[in-house]
């Protein structure tokens, strides 16, 4: 019986989804690698066969000239066919797809996105507390 290729098309897409999150994981609790720090996994686009996966990331934080995400591109080539390993039992795949590691084109709005809530995390900090609001007590008068 063949598969239609609507459902190939939401395999691949489940898949791809499911990769982003397991790479999350696995970048969060798993690698100790400094070359490694500040990658956010943005997408995972899966070929229809399921045997190739394009992996988006971003470098969070400053990177002047690149050369951070150009190292930590080249670490997650180099570390790729053990992540690969690691990714077929999660995913409950006999084989995971052979994967690909590239800069997110999206990178410069992250970053400017990043930048912008390190600021207003910085002013929330700086601001003063509010004044506690005076309790109402049961049987107060409205």
């Amino acid at each position: 019986m063949a598969v239609k290729k609507a459902e190939t098309g939401h395999r691949a897409a489940r898949v791809g989804a499911r990769i982003t999150q397991e790479l999350a994981v696995m970048l969060s609790q798993e690698f100790r690698d400094p070359r490694l720090e500040g990658v956010v996994i943005t997408a995972t686009k899966v070929s229809e066969d399921v045997s190739q996966a394009q992996v988006g990331f971003v470098l969070m934080g400053d990177d002047p000239g690149g050369i951070r995400a150009k190292v930590a591109g080249r670490r997650l080539d180099k570390l790729a066919s053990m992540i690969r390993s690691r990714l077929a039992p999660r995913l409950g795949l006999r084989h995971a797809p052979e994967l690909h590691f590239s800069l997110d084109a999206n990178r410069d709005d992250l970053v400017r996105l990043d930048s912008l809530l390190r600021e207003v995390g910085e002013e929330l900090k700086a601001a003063p507390a509010p004044a506690p609001s005076a309790e109402r007590k049961p049987g107060d008068a409205d």
